[in-house]
């Protein structure tokens, strides 16, 4: 499961509380799908494998819109405009190699590819796809982030001012 970086900006007006908007606004996006994953944990659902999209897409200035990753992951990008690089490139071989693995073996892992590990509670990362590279990166790593995956997991109102 997963999600790309424009999901958070529903949280615009929240995450300019916070000292590092850009990442009060990556955890605005990536709340729903570390929810999800969570409650899929607590009833057994192992291995969890999830994403998320920081790429700009080329020739534009805003973190993708949702949905905006599948050209990636069905190996679309020449259906689209867009000023592919070689990084696009990479991220959709890559993707369709992990989304092929996962199919057969319900594991995404696989010769040649970055080790994807599973998401858990005890060790809360992601596959991220930047505007760099294919990184794995422990999701809620600072404190504002763990505090607004905190509010939005429990439902709570995001204070002005944080513990």
């Amino acid at each position: 499961m997963g999600s790309v970086y424009g999901d958070g900006l529903r949280g615009k007006a929240e995450a300019e509380k916070f000292d590092d908007e850009y990442a009060a606004l990556r955890a605005f996006a990536y709340a729903p799908q570390i929810a999800q994953a969570r409650r899929a944990n607590e009833k057994g659902v192992r291995p969890l494998y999830t994403y998320f999209i920081e790429r700009v897409r080329p020739g534009d200035t805003v973190p993708m819109p949702h949905g905006a990753e599948l050209p990636y992951f069905f190996g679309t990008l020449d259906r689209f405009d867009d000023p592919w690089t070689e990084l696009d490139r990479r991220i959709c071989r890559t993707g369709i190699a992990y989304w092929t693995n996962f199919a057969k073996t319900g594991d995404p892992n696989g010769a040649g590819l970055p080790v994807w590990p599973p998401y858990t509670p005890e060790t809360p990362v992601s596959m991220n796809m930047t505007d760099t590279d294919i990184v794995v990166r422990e999701l809620a790593a600072t404190k504002d982030e763990r505090y607004i995956l905190d509010c939005l997991m429990d439902q709570k109102e995001i204070a002005a001012e944080r513990p």
